[in-house]
């Protein structure tokens, strides 16, 4: 927020006017009962109690048409709301432009009981309007002057930032000699300069700051928006293509863009490659060490990696050196605040940006390495908000998680059949840690052996025999957010022969859940077996599903059975673990609310071509509606069977089946 405590209005307030209820002051068809009311006042309360309900743009296209407004007893014409009161838009921008120009200013609402108290330009060129103890700050006033410097000086203040690609700032420039902005000018430039991610973070930040944002403000679900994250477009069809493509833009940007660009990009250090490093020696030392500064600040653990890539490249500079050790203290030591505290926010901003993204559909048709860049990049930059405004990342964890948790594991399992060995639920302290770590292993391995600096090493060490010892020791070698989609990638580390027969004798012969579960995670999250294993091992993971006597225990065990036989695309093993979940289901609720529509994607992944997946998810979730005992884990099935037709319209014809079955036992249960 910029000019203290003085909001500043957005492109939304600058439009028409919203569907508030401020729009429709009290009636008599209010507070008088319904069959008292004339046919006229009936047909205007039922358009109120309607418009209220839609969606912002349909209702603001309502209010546009005469006839409706002539109904609701509206005046017609384009109004915004300012200090929660209609205004006239023209009469806004009239009173801006009097402002710039000296002159006296007259504004009032509509009706007349609010106006503007003072008007002034402040220090910075902005016009700030006051009523009463309220101030609301507009920026680029100056482009209604009648001098042409003063409003070439405004596309200036614009152009430092970054935010405007050259083509459109030309453009601008170009209509800025020409002429004072008109109101719809204005209007677009403003909204262009808005749809910046930098400006739509700020608006985020202030909506956090002040306790008025809600989750659905915190996550854009416009694809303009991660669109511009990633800085590519249209997307390449892999992630090597689109490194590429992003160097060669990053490449031809000036150097005002380029540190715009390295600002925003310190998230991708959750993939190989150094790119926010390698883009940066376009800069100059001291602008490269800006930059590498600024990431290093960042509450996100990736900027951190990204800095310290940044700086590792740079160690003839002395500043930059003690930098560079610096982080890799930092990333070298589990217990710093970047994983204790920021692991779990970054957790839950995650959730949040998945599952809202996934029920609108954003990122249809995208590459999925893209989408999950894309979703980390926002995520972080939500996180980074959070931690600057001071939110309890326990208490966010927590309430993300109860609202978003289930839905994210959800979301993201339709994409498991595509790539099916990282989730992103892994994506905790110990994995993002471990993808740091290996982040300081890839720079020191750029480097030539005798200069290579002796104490990163000792302290690289330390970390992996410290992660190894608190029990995260899976994650090192565990695959990273991104690793399935680089050119190189083989799959997991493959165990050994001796560890592959160890785990074969506990999953036959063991009988203790946390040995048997401490197996299946192994296979599950870290190692690979050799083909010619799979099968014996396959079934020795359902007969131990068997063995499980705590419910609980069990459906994890399942679940982590599901995702080994997904990443085989084993049908045969997902449909036997299937089949004892169903026996379990047709005896008792399941503890896990969400489960049934897991296993559900879980065993349909095991069909890699689209077509048959989306075949085995109908099949599936029919066999969990007609299995589950009417009651709670019926009814979570249908919420879960919505959401999933939400997330993929190719699932919504493919699961009304199930659907309906789900329906018809819970109403015979009802009954």
């Amino acid at each position: 927020m910029q000019g203290g405590a003085i909001p500043v209005p957005s492109r939304r307030s600058l439009g028409r006017c919203s569907t508030s209820s401020t729009i429709f002051p009290a009636t008599r068809a209010n507070m008088t009962r319904i069959e008292d009311l004339s046919p006229e006042e009936l047909k205007a309360e039922f358009f109120r109690s309607a418009i209220v309900k839609l969606p912002e743009e349909v209702a603001s296209a309502m209010l546009r048409d005469p006839a409706v407004l002539a109904i609701l007893g509206l005046p017609q014409g384009e109004f915004v709301q300012l200090w929660g009161e209609r205004f006239e838009r023209k009469a806004m921008f009239d009173a801006l432009r009097s402002l710039v120009r000296g002159e006296t200013v007259n504004l009032s609402s509509c009706d007349g009981a609010t106006t503007a108290e003072e008007a002034r330009l402040d220090a910075d060129g902005s016009a700030i309007l006051r009523s009463g103890s309220e101030g609301l700050r507009f920026q680029h006033v100056k482009l209604f002057s009648d001098n042409g410097a003063e409003r070439a000086s405004v596309i200036d203040e614009i152009a430092a930032t970054g935010e405007l690609a050259v083509d459109r700032e030309m453009a601008w420039r170009a209509a800025a000699e020409q002429w004072p902005f008109d109101d719809d000018l204005f209007i677009a430039l403003q909204g262009e300069v808005d749809a910046a991610p930098e400006a739509i973070y700020r608006e985020m930040t202030q909506g956090i700051s002040n306790g008025t944002a809600i989750f659905d403000d915190l996550v854009p679900v416009e694809v303009e928006h991660y669109a511009s994250l990633l800085g590519v477009w249209p997307l390449p069809g892999t992630l090597g293509a689109y490194r590429a493509a992003w160097l060669d833009m990053a490449q031809s940007l000036d150097k005002a863009r380029l540190c715009r660009l390295l600002r925003l990009s310190g998230p991708f250090a959750a993939m190989q490659s150094g790119l926010v490093a390698t883009a940066s020696d376009g800069l100059d030392p001291p602008e490269r060490f800006e930059i590498a500064n600024f990431l290093a600040s960042r509450a996100d653990p990736f900027s951190a990696g990204a800095a310290f890539e940044v700086a590792s490249r740079n160690l003839d500079d002395a500043a930059m050196r003690e930098l560079a050790n610096d982080l890799v203290g930092r990333i070298c030591n589990y217990q710093h605040p970047m994983y204790e505290i920021a692991g779990p926010a970054l957790e839950a901003a995650l959730a949040i940006t998945v599952s809202l993204t996934a029920r609108d559909r954003t990122f249809d048709g995208w590459p999925l390495y893209a989408k999950r860049l894309a979703l980390i990049l926002h995520a972080s930059h939500l996180l980074r908000m959070f931690r600057a405004a001071s939110v309890d990342p326990a208490k966010l964890a927590e309430e993300i998680g109860k609202r978003f948790g289930s839905q994210a594991r959800l979301a993201g399992l339709c994409d498991i059949r595509e790539a099916p060995v990282f989730q992103f639920h892994y994506l905790g302290a110990g994995l993002i840690q471990a993808m740091l770590i290996d982040r300081v292993t890839e720079a020191i391995s750029r480097m030539e052996a005798a200069s290579r600096p002796e104490e990163w090493i000792a302290e690289r060490d330390k970390a992996v025999g410290d992660v190894v010892e608190s029990g995260r020791g899976l994650f090192l070698v565990a695959a990273g957010a991104l690793d399935e989609f680089e050119d190189g990638w083989t799959g997991l580390s493959e165990l050994e022969t001796k560890f592959a027969d160890e785990n074969l004798e506990r999953l036959r012969n063991e009988t203790a859940s946390p040995v048997l579960l401490n197996e299946l995670v192994k296979i599950a999250v870290a190692f690979e077996v050799s083909p010619d294993r799979r099968s014996d091992i396959g079934a020795a993971i359902v007969a131990a599903l068997t063995r499980f006597t705590d419910p609980a225990d069990h459906l994890m065990a399942a679940e982590f059975g599901l995702q080994i036989a997904a990443r085989w695309r084993d049908r045969d093993m997902a449909d036997h673990i299937v089949g004892l979940l169903l026996a379990a289901v047709q005896k008792a609720e399941l503890p896990d609310s969400g489960a049934s529509a897991r296993y559900t994607m879980l065993a349909a992944a095991t069909a890699a071509d689209h077509t048959e997946w989306l075949n085995r998810v109908a099949q599936t979730a029919q066999s969990f509606a007609l299995s589950h005992q009417p009651g709670n884990g019926l009814q979570n099935l249908r919420r879960a069977i919505n959401l999933l037709c939400d997330f993929d319209s190719d699932l919504a014809p493919k699961l009304a089946s199930a659907k309906s079955f789900a329906m018809l036992a819970y109403d015979r249960f009802d009954g």
